[in-house]
């Protein structure tokens, strides 16, 4: 969905370019990174409520549900993949090897959403990207939400629309800040598949949960022209 005020176009490997990459995608291997970065923010957890709370946690529980029906069903957890790249000509480049991952992390009650992203370059420089955002919670009629790098970051000059479809897709644009140029759109899905249990043998069948997310590259740069320069697929699991 992931994540964000990302990357460069996937046909280099320079990771400081401002042209968006990645998307729905982090922090899940973030305290092994060592490589270069052009991004060095942590993250910061949002306050739970606390356990012992019942009607607390309750009330949580519903706003969670209510204000992020599909984010809800991912958050708090690392979700980590690879990226198929293909070309304008829908041709595979099956040299451009990506890997990355996304984590959402949301706070019912503030109405609040974080999205820590990471892709990883052939070369093996990493990118890590933050971003925040907060649910008018005032406004039933509202369903998108903004994400923006944090407050005092230098975290790019991106940032995200996302909207959440029930029962399990998310859509999302990336747009420049300074213009408000889209320059990618996609969508993230929640996608279940069993595997095991079948060929007559009568055993049960093992449910495992994905996140298939799929971007589209768009010129942008600052003018009107909207050609699809490129398309990435991601596969994610969680970890």
């Amino acid at each position: 969905m992931v994540h964000s005020s990302f990357q460069p176009c996937l046909k280099t490997t320079n990771t400081c370019s401002n042209k968006s990459v990645i998307n729905f995608t982090t922090r899940a291997t973030r305290k092994t990174v060592t490589s270069t970065s052009c991004i060095n923010t942590s993250p910061q957890d949002y306050n739970h409520p606390p356990e012992d709370d019942e009607e607390e946690n309750s009330r949580s529980h519903n706003h969670l549900h209510e204000y992020f029906p599909v984010l809800s069903q991912i958050a708090g957890i690392n979700w980590k993949g690879n990226c198929t790249y293909i070309d304008t000509n829908l041709s595979s480049i099956s040299n451009l090897k990506l890997s990355g991952g996304v984590r959402f992390d949301v706070n019912a009650i503030a109405g609040t959403v974080q999205m820590s992203s990471f892709i990883e370059f052939p070369n093996g420089k990493v990118r890590e990207i933050i971003m925040k955002g907060q649910k008018n919670t005032t406004n039933s009629s509202s369903h998108v939400l903004d994400l923006y790098p944090p407050v005092g970051t230098t975290n790019g000059p991106i940032y995200m629309k996302i909207t959440e479809l029930l029962p399990d897709t998310i859509l999302f644009h990336e747009l420049e800040r300074s213009t408000d140029k889209m320059i990618l759109t996609g969508s993230l899905s929640i996608v279940q598949q069993v595997e095991g249990g079948g060929d007559g043998g009568g055993g049960v069948g093992v449910t495992r949960t994905e996140l298939v997310q799929i971007s589209h590259e768009l010129a942008g740069g600052g003018t009107n022209d909207c050609t699809i320069q490129g398309h990435q697929v991601w596969r994610y699991t969680y970890i």
